[in-house]
């Protein structure tokens, strides 16, 4: 059985810049990934006639569909229709849903993105990554950068991704208030779509004091809208900016996941206890983002 994370995607920064003539929005993101995430796996794959499968399973697998809505079962459909002759045989899929539903983290990117990996290496024939990640763009905004699966620049509606070098690992807390946010609904939302263009990186990217500095003059164009949707989503902010151990907190994505850094584990997981001691019902995971190293 072959098995990858899914790693949750978390924009430490996202900025709308514009409107784009096809529609989409024009977008600047510093992204990373956590090591937590989902997790998919190919339990069998055969001549079986009984065409692919998706079996889920995990905390959220009951708010998952496992048909052709789900965005696995689209990007191997999609797969298949590029390369007809890759793959001879049916597939068997298990998820393991550990990641809240349309909680701003790219979950379902990230799912889909490891379903490409995962047929490209058992292809009878070999996939070119650019075709890849053409056909990843043609899924979704976030597919591309969940298939590097690296911290990274990602501009335009997310096909301009600059991988980054000497960027540090993070302690980090992600809190859900258990909502789920709709991205569609946060950009329709939104008064302005042509605000300021992400500040200069230069090296402040290379250190977390350079990072968290920088943060300090980036914003996330999509909060605002959520909290008004979702006011859990300020009041996790609030509390973290209240910890004295906190370096920075914002709102990752649409909402309504919010990420807390922190300087090690211990201050992350001291930070963690303090939001489950006060909402208990929401949904809290400690994690590392992941550096370039």
């Amino acid at each position: 059985m072959s098995s990858l994370i899914s790693r949750a995607k978390i924009n430490l920064c996202l900025h709308v810049v514009g409107k784009r003539p096809d529609g989409f929005h024009q977008l600047q993101s510093l992204v990373t990934f956590a090591q937590f995430g989902d997790e998919l796996s190919v339990v069998d794959y055969g001549r079986t006639g009984n065409g692919d499968k998706l079996q889920i399973q995990g905390e959220f697998a009951s708010q998952l569909a496992n048909d052709e809505t789900n965005l696995i079962m689209r990007a191997l459909k999609a797969f298949r229709r590029q390369w007809p002759n890759a793959l001879g045989f049916d597939i068997s899929l298990l998820l393991t849903k550990n990641l809240p539903i349309a909680s701003g983290v790219g979950g379902g990117s990230a799912n889909a993105a490891s379903l490409l990996k995962l047929v490209s290496e058992i292809s009878s024939i070999e996939i070119d990554p650019r075709q890849l990640h053409k056909l990843a763009l043609g899924i979704g905004s976030d597919m591309p950068v969940c298939l590097l699966e690296k911290p990274a620049m990602m501009a335009g509606r997310g096909e301009v991704i600059v991988p980054l070098e000497n960027f540090p690992t993070l302690f980090a807390v992600l809190v859900n208030p258990g909502i789920a946010v709709s991205t569609g609904k946060v950009f329709a939302s939104l008064g302005m779509t042509k605000n300021p263009a992400l500040p200069d990186v230069g090296k402040s990217l290379e250190t977390v004091d350079g990072l968290v500095s920088w943060l300090h003059r980036t914003r996330n164009d999509l909060e605002g809208e959520a909290i008004k949707m979702v006011p859990e989503i300020g009041q996790i902010i609030e509390r973290f900016q209240g910890d004295v151990n906190c370096l920075f907190a914002r709102m990752c994505g649409s909402g309504a996941t919010v990420f807390a850094l922190f300087d090690n584990m211990e201050k992350a997981e001291k930070g963690a206890v303090a939001i489950r001691r006060q909402w208990p019902q929401f949904w809290v995971q400690p994690t590392v983002l992941m550096g370039s190293a």
